[in-house]
């Protein structure tokens, strides 16, 4: 291989190179002219030759004319024959001069070895600076360890002979080198094997590509980073081509729809006709369209639909990639699922409606609270009077029929105010074992002359009958509520159901359900709001419910509502189980002795019970001394007036009725003190523990209550 000697390696590019006529087609012109030029000549002058030298010979003439043409193929063979081995030496020449060029010049370090020895038979100028050796101190030594130990690891190149031997050319080998100052670099190897002289050769091509390879390397740890990040982000990653409507999507993409990679997934038609909930189509097309014209950036959020039917809340934010007129050609985006976090607000939305509904509850409490008490002082003034004067006169008299007619007003108004206090949450009466079954049936038996008529009642009575501890009077007066609401939701007749029934943890379930019209979950949630109804102008106070609630909270007890928009409704009261048998029923005893005349001091602040109570007393014939307020009252015993009973109302300005009891019965122990207030006895129940000189009367009371009372108050009689 002559062309690999560096004797003939050129200095620059071969002579047939870019700009000159290559010698090897000028030879062949030249050897089809030549050829033409010589056939003529033989054609012209042969016949006369043989004519000129065999003249005198016929029989020599006409041998030399039939062997003329023998004559004419052996001289053009073996001129043709000179001619073209010159020609090809030519081209050999160009050929080498040319690979020689392309050897010492070429941008890669190139090197041919022996394959089994690894010895360098030759190499360019570009080898030499890459590895740092001169020619000289390689050609003969070997690439192997012993020697220059080129090769970090020799297995390196024995996986590449091995590949060169099966294959015979090897492209991309990558394979860690040594340079002579022993630093180590990242190579790209391409071989092919060539046989010269009888020996196999390795050609080998080597690059540098350790900053490609760093490259590459810090790609591919960004590309981790980013995966992680997304991944801990809980990021889907897709890129949309705009003009062939390619989608790509990254694995969480995937997992974010609930879809496993196959044949036709990602698609962009399957995202947004199947995925994504047909409830939020129109908007999310509508923010798209406006985001790829460029008027909002795309931000889009839409529920997405797995295919199990679950939902999930995703968050879409995207990059729009422009061409010269502007218009969309590439969208790279991300994917966030927002499920828990929408969960989590949602949740927080309920209690904080929950917190504001109790809060409001309270606040109305409250309100009511405050109106019951000065209800409760309006009430006893007319009460009061009105069953004094009854009692002052006879049946004949025609001005009592009118006094009952008041007293039963009043009444009334006090079970009014009872309802108020019941939704108020701070007044239940005398706590006891209530049979629900029982409080059904009266309640059942009170309605049905009159609200029950138009529907039909039934009922589903759980036996033995369950027992609860609770108030009688506020039971049977939620129960009435419900039975109302129920018949109200049937303008055109229904279906009542009363049922009570043992429920879970426990407790005891008493349940009130119609075939009414129903409600929404929306109406069913505000239904328990105190001033919310559905009735007409007129029909409903929107307090019947709040009413229940109040009622079931302050037994411990809970509401529920369910229904559906013509379905019908039903509410369902439950209480904590009370364990044992149902007490008999106490007879209330009457009223006490009638007690002497007393001496009593009448502490309100209120003027209407002070000049309602006062008469009253003294229509009973005892001295009445009178007080405004707590303060005033604890002066004028501190300044000597002595008095057999206090009557103290509990709820005044400045010192209130437990804060003047306690002054009082500091500055005499003994004192007979009746409490009046418009709560039920359970509410003031800490101020008589301990105290058997302290007695309660609920307001508003008649003149025969306040009788019994004092007969039955210790030291007052």
């Amino acid at each position: 291989m002559r062309f690999l000697r560096p004797s003939r390696a050129p200095s620059g590019l071969p002579p047939g190179g870019t700009g000159a006529r290559h010698p090897v087609r000028r030879g062949v012109r030249r050897i089809v002219l030549g050829y033409g030029l010589f056939s003529l000549a033989w054609i012209f002058l042969s016949d006369r030759l043989v004519k000129l030298l065999f003249y005198r010979d016929p029989a020599l003439m006409m041998l030399a004319s039939s062997g003329k043409g023998v004559v004419f193929v052996l001289i053009t063979s073996v001129l043709l024959y000179a001619l073209l081995q010159r020609n090809l030496r030519q081209e050999l020449t160009v050929s080498e001069q040319l690979f020689a060029s392309i050897f010492r010049l070429g941008p890669d370090a190139v090197d041919l070895t022996l394959l089994d020895t690894g010895v360098f038979v030759d190499l360019n100028q570009r080898f030499e600076r890459l590895f740092g050796y001169t020619r000289a101190e390689l050609i003969g030594r070997s690439t192997l360890p012993g020697d220059l130990d080129l090769w970090v690891d020799p297995a390196d190149r024995d996986r590449l002979v091995t590949e060169l031997r099966q294959h015979g050319v090897v492209h991309g080998f990558r394979a860690p080198m040594r340079r002579r100052d022993r630093s180590v670099f990242t190579a790209m190897i391409s071989s092919a094997l060539l046989e010269i002289r009888g020996q196999t050769h390795n050609l080998v091509l080597t690059r540098d590509i350790t900053e490609q390879t760093q490259a590459e390397a810090a790609l591919r740890e960004s590309s981790q980073r980013l995966e992680l990040a997304t991944a801990s982000a809980n990021l889907g990653v897709w890129d949309r081509n705009m003009v062939d409507r390619t989608l790509i999507w990254n694995d969480r993409m995937y997992e974010l729809y609930g879809l496993r990679r196959e044949p036709g997934v990602p698609d962009y038609d399957l995202w947004y006709q199947k995925i994504v909930h047909p409830d939020d189509l129109a908007r999310a097309d509508a923010e798209v369209a406006a985001a790829l014209a460029g008027e909002k950036p795309y931000e889009i959020a839409f529920r997405a639909v797995h295919p199990d039917g679950s939902i999930r809340h995703i968050t879409s934010c995207a990059l729009i990639q422009r061409d010269a007129q502007g218009r969309a050609i590439r969208i790279i985006g991300v994917n966030r699922d927002r499920t828990a976090q929408v969960e989590a607000a949602a949740q927080q939305h309920r209690l904080l409606l929950e917190l504001q509904h109790a809060e409001k509850l309270e606040s109305l409490g409250s309100l009511a609270g405050g109106v019951a008490h000065d209800m409760n002082n309006v009430l006893a003034a007319i009460l009061g009077v009105a069953s004094a004067l009854r009692a002052a006169g006879t049946d004949r008299d025609s001005w009592t029929r009118p006094m009952d007619t008041i007293v039963r007003a009043c009444t009334r108004g006090r079970d009014v105010v009872k309802s108020l206090l019941y939704f108020a949450r701070k007044d239940l009466e005398t706590m006891g074992p209530v049979n629900l079954n029982l409080i059904a049936q009266e309640v059942l038996q009170l309605l049905s002359y009159t609200t029950l008529k138009q529907v039909r009642v039934s009922t589903e009575l759980q036996e033995p009958p369950a027992l609860i501890e609770g108030d009688a009077g506020a039971l049977s007066h939620a129960l009435i509520n419900l039975c109302v609401n129920a018949v109200d939701a049937m303008p055109d007749g229904g279906t009542l159901v009363v049922r009570t029934r043992a429920g879970t943890d426990d407790r005891v379930e008493i349940a009130i359900r119609d075939s009414g019209i129903g409600m929404t979950p929306e109406l069913a949630r505000r239904a328990i709001e105190p001033f919310f109804t559905t009735k007409p102008m007129g029909k409903g106070t929107g307090l019947g419910l709040a009413m229940v609630y109040g009622t079931a909270m302050a037994h411990k007890g809970s509401l529920e509502i369910l229904s559906e928009p013509g379905q019908g409704t039903e509410v369902v009261l439950r209480f904590p189980r009370l364990a044992g048998a149902l007490a008999e029923t106490r007879t209330e005893a009457g009223p006490g002795p009638a007690s002497a005349p007393l001496r009593v001091l009448l502490v309100d602040d209120d003027p209407l019970i002070r000049q309602a109570v006062g008469p009253m007393l003294a229509f009973l014939g005892h001295q009445v001394d009178t007080a405004e307020g707590g303060q005033a009252a604890l002066d004028r015993i501190q300044a000597g007036l002595a008095v057999d009973l206090v009557i103290l109302d509990m709820n005044m300005p400045g010192l209130n009725g437990a804060e003047t009891l306690t002054r009082l019965l500091a500055l005499r122990p003994q004192q007979s003190v009746l409490m009046a207030t418009g709560y039920s006895d359970a509410a003031i129940a800490p101020l008589l523990d301990g105290r058997p000189q302290v007695g309660s009367l609920r307001k508003p009371f008649t003149l025969e209550e306040l009788k019994a009372k004092l007969g039955s108050m210790p030291g007052a009689r």
